[in-house]
């Protein structure tokens, strides 16, 4: 939570320097990123950085205005549910 407040402060300040629509292809990467940390984590302490990563990326592209947000928060736990449903956990981390 710690991360991602601090993610969500400086993605808005960084938004509106840069142009939001620079920032929040970082906030995605950095998302994918945590995601592939949790997807190849064997361990609990290892699925934390993971977690962390994750909170960071959602944060920091929700900050962003636009439709591209909004989208993201329907379709995101959409297409969890169905990956959870068919395959595992796993993949979704």
């Amino acid at each position: 939570m710690l991360a991602g407040t601090i993610a969500a402060v400086l993605a808005g300040k960084s938004g509106d320097t840069f142009g939001n629509r620079r920032i929040f292809p970082v906030g995605v990467m950095v998302f994918i990123a945590g995601s592939l940390v949790w997807l190849l984590a064997n361990n609990m302490p290892a699925l934390t950085p993971g977690h962390a990563m994750q909170g960071m990326g959602t944060d920091g592209s929700v900050v962003t205005p636009g439709v591209v947000s909004g989208v993201t928060a329907v379709i995101g736990p959409l297409l969890g549910g169905v990956l959870t449903d068919r395959l595992s956990w796993k993949p979704t981390g």
